[in-house]
């Protein structure tokens, strides 16, 4: 019985680069690959193959990279606030002796940003996760004010450094479906630009008001 050896050798070379298909989909994180990939071998729908599986590989690697790019500055963004209080707050504690009762306030303030920052942190993790397809948000029903209430708080403090006035209005009976550890992030991120870009001596208001059956958030700068 007479044997095509080319279709052996087809079938052999699929079955060699099964591990490469199987390694593209998996593949994730920072990996470098250097190399040249030119006429792998004479049949043309394996070139093909070979060709586009390093593609895949590579794409899904650059992919990563922009992934771990994005979160770090995400969290460098995002993280700024709350190191910036706790830098203030100690240094403010330590410029002179101070009661204990003083002394606790700083620590509780310092280990209330301390644990914002863990949810932050948890956030964007949640948030990498959910750019790459492993991730789901929860759409749970929530008031606005419980999300907005200890971002304003932190807010406020930053206000005072700089010398801007904080202003909010809330309406603390709107509810609303939505993931509340990322709307937070959302508002966060909003009203942290918008005390960057305010002046001394202005001001910076939050307002949750109600529009028949949808809930207006705004964020203004003066």
């Amino acid at each position: 019985r007479l044997v095509n050896r080319d279709r052996i050798g087809h079938f052999g070379l699929a079955l060699l680069l099964k591990p490469a298909n199987d390694l593209s989909r998996v593949l994730v994180g920072p990996t470098l690959i250097v190399g040249v990939v030119q006429q792998a071998c004479q049949a043309p729908q394996l070139d093909v193959l070979l060709a586009a599986t390093v593609n895949q590989m590579i794409e899904r690697i650059e992919k990563a990279f922009e992934r771990q790019k994005q979160f770090t500055g995400d969290a460098s963004h995002e993280l700024r606030t709350p190191l910036a209080v706790i830098e203030a707050e100690s240094t403010l504690a330590l410029q002179r002796d101070r009661s204990a009762e003083e002394y606790r306030k700083a620590l509780d303030t310092v280990a209330h940003e301390s644990e914002n920052m863990a949810g932050i942190i948890d956030q964007l993790l949640k948030l990498a996760r959910a750019d790459a397809g492993r991730e789901t948000f929860s759409f749970d029903d929530i008031e606005i004010c419980d999300v907005l209430q200890p971002i304003l708080s932190t807010a406020e403090k930053i206000c005072a450094d700089k010398e801007i006035v904080l202003h909010s209005k809330l309406d603390e009976r709107i509810r609303i479906k939505g993931d509340k550890g990322m709307l937070g992030l959302v508002f966060s991120n909003i009203i942290q630009n918008a005390i960057s870009y305010t002046p001394e001596g202005r001001s910076v208001t939050v307002s949750v008001q109600r529009d028949d059956k949808n809930a207006i958030i705004q964020i203004l700068d003066t």
